[in-house]
């Protein structure tokens, strides 16, 4: 696994902590670690990739650790708070949670470990429930849709998720490959770049909930948000935070680790609930294969180490999901 330099600007595993190093806060990169916003969104995942390519790792339980077991201390106030286990990235991950929460922002550290001291370890922590996720952008919306599919409640949860179509503009020539792809509407992904994480999270709800497969339109828009994605891939394995055109190359542990989560296997059984039939969503097969390989991807070295979306060493344009062949070699829904 690529372990952490200590270079600015970048990131990889620290086998001492067991965890996702370096990360953007508090007006740049800091040689420390995230939490919530980076190793709780990919840990998960991330150990699952890595365990298949013999690397095991315990990201996921070593971040439990920390924030079940931390007393967490912001310094300009001196306040206190720990975690609950609810903040509305564990939703994501198939956690029943009482609403969608709003976070602190990354004010929260543990003792010993402050931003002045060597080794920083952050967190944002939990605070009020957002008044109408479903009016939200894509970070509160797509949890507002994993809960509610979680509950039972279907209904709301396909108009959440309709309503999402609505809000996509696909582009052409911008996807990988010179295929279509888009964007999502300012309330959706706001900023003046548009961003990869808020294509993952799309990708998360529609595998999470198997609605991308409800019509013609919503497979069609399930192909352009995936060809956007792969284009904002760069040759390392890493997913870029803004969109590449907008901003120079950057590829953060968010949406790298957003990126891995919503393509994670095992994702549609952790939303098996309600007594409702499980979606099949996007099956495993819809991994980008290595090259030379028709089977779903195996574990190779990337932006995370051990698992890396498309290999660095094949062409950004010459992949295929399966070993059927498709159109320009780039993955389509009808393929899979």
């Amino acid at each position: 696994m690529r372990p952490f330099t200590g270079v600015n600007g970048t990131y990889g595993y620290d086998a001492t902590y067991g965890m996702i190093r370096g990360g953007q806060w508090s007006g740049g990169w800091k040689n420390g670690f995230v939490l919530i916003d980076s190793n709780l969104i990919v840990g998960t995942s991330l150990d699952y990739f890595n365990d298949l390519a013999g690397n095991p790792t315990h990201i996921a339980a070593n971040v439990q650790t920390w924030l079940t077991n931390t007393t967490f201390v912001d310094p300009q106030t001196g306040a206190q708070g720990t975690y609950q286990g609810n903040d509305r990235r564990e939703i994501l991950l198939g956690h029943m949670v009482a609403c969608v929460m709003d976070t602190s922002g990354q004010e929260y550290y543990a003792p010993g470990h402050a931003l002045s001291d060597p080794v920083p370890i952050t967190t944002a922590l939990p605070t009020d429930c957002v008044n109408n996720p479903s009016n939200g952008a894509m970070s509160v919306l797509v949890p507002a849709i994993d809960l509610a599919y979680l509950d039972g409640d279907f209904a709301q949860a396909l108009t959440m998720f309709n309503s999402t179509i609505g809000g996509w503009t696909p582009t052409a020539g911008t996807g990988v490959g010179s295929s279509t792809g888009g964007y999502f509407s300012y309330q959706l992904d706001g900023g003046t770049c548009k961003s990869s994480r808020t294509l993952a999270l799309w990708i998360q709800a529609a595998r999470a909930t198997g609605y991308w497969d409800i019509d013609a339109q919503t497979r069609e828009v399930a192909q352009e948000v995936q060809n956007q994605l792969w284009a904002n891939q760069g040759s390392d394995g890493g997913v870029s935070g803004p969109y590449p055109d907008c901003s120079k190359y950057n590829p953060v542990p968010e949406s790298s680790g957003y990126t891995l989560l919503a393509y994670d296997p095992r994702l549609p059984t952790w939303f098996n609930s309600g007594g409702g039939a499980l979606p099949e969503g996007l099956p495993a097969s819809s991994m980008p294969p290595q090259p030379g390989q028709g089977s779903p991807s195996t574990p190779a070295t990337g932006e995370f180490g051990a698992y890396t979306l498309r290999s660095a060493e094949e062409p950004p344009v010459v992949f295929a999901w399966t070993s059927q062949e498709v159109a320009a070699e780039r993955p389509t829904y009808d393929s899979l």
